[in-house]
């Protein structure tokens, strides 16, 4: 019988993807010192070193270890496949062939504005995949994937901290935008003294995404400037810079139609427009199997993020 616990397999995939005992422990947000504690077991109780360790070098695989890892792949594969039927029941295809869930959470406006469409398309080029797709903010989707509620996950940030590994995909334009009735809208240029005098719509100043504007307008010299309104639902802020009563920070894809419409306008300001990271993670406790790949490999493919 093979000694190893399954804890520790997960571990030793986790170091064999990320190259390095440091890269795996930040995969599974565990310390350096319990993935060595980890993978000395491991090696006990298999018998052979898993890893040639060469001082300041990566943690390459042994003949076995590379053994261990094509079969500890198919092992967990296998093992969340059964995970997966047991909790929510098998989908089968229309071939009648059973279907991979791909779970995935996603921060909502890239979910609604930046990956309904290639979604849609991978559905239709991968239909042997079904995704499961949730929507939320960030804590949300970083909480799916730390506690293995989903295999990627997609959110923004603006260079802070992050709990899990990530790779940033793209980025999106964020301006500031008012009614055509409000009495900056006409203006060519205008200063921050100008703006600091207007109302604002902005999240509260405790949340994460008030922290995070915060961080992005200040270098700018955007502060305490009045607020109208504290509101983190996009469709409130639309209805009150469309109503002309404050100045709103959108994302410039998601105003697109009001913009095109005459509804909004976009300021002159900043210059250039702010920018802001777009973030791609895998779960550090589900394998990022084939079908996760395959997603992460065609959106990069198809050009999904900007």
């Amino acid at each position: 019988m093979f000694p190893a616990t399954f804890r520790r397999l997960q571990v030793f995939l986790a170091v064999a993807e990320a190259g390095s005992f440091v890269g795996g422990a930040e995969k599974l947000g565990i310390s350096r010192p319990s993935v060595s504690e980890h993978m000395l077991a491991l090696e006990r109780d298999v018998g052979f070193a898993l890893f040639s360790r060469r001082r300041g070098a990566t943690s390459g695989l042994t003949a076995q270890g590379r053994r261990l890892y094509e079969t500890g792949v198919d092992v967990l594969e296998r093992i969340e496949q059964l995970s997966q039927e047991l909790i929510g029941g098998s989908t089968q295809s229309v071939q009648g062939q059973k279907r991979r869930r791909l779970r995935v959470a996603a921060h909502r406006f890239i979910l609604n504005e930046v990956l309904k469409t290639p979604f849609a398309d991978f559905s239709r080029e991968y239909p042997d995949i079904e995704l499961i797709l949730e929507a939320g903010n960030y804590s949300e989707v970083v909480n799916a994937l730390r506690e293995g509620d989903a295999d990627i996950g997609f959110f923004i940030a603006a260079g802070e901290k992050i709990e899990v590994a990530t790779e940033i995909v793209g980025t999106e334009s964020i301006g500031l935008y008012v009614a055509p009735s409000h009495p900056l809208a006409q203006r060519s240029r205008l200063d921050v003294a100008e703006l600091n005098r207007q109302p604002f719509i902005s999240a509260r100043k405790d949340s994460r995404s008030g922290l995070m504007l915060e961080r992005m307008l200040t270098p700018f010299g955007l502060v305490d400037f009045p607020v109208a309104c504290r509101t983190t639902e996009d469709d409130v802020a639309r209805e009150f810079a469309i109503a002309g009563l404050a100045v709103a920070i959108f994302f410039s894809r998601s105003v697109a139609d009001d913009v095109a419409a005459q509804r909004l306008m976009q300021l002159p300001f900043p210059v250039p427009s702010i920018e802001i990271e777009l973030h791609q993670a895998f779960s550090p406790w589900r394998r990022t199997d084939r079908a996760t790949r395959q997603l992460a490999t065609y959106l990069k493919r198809k050009h999904a993020f900007r």
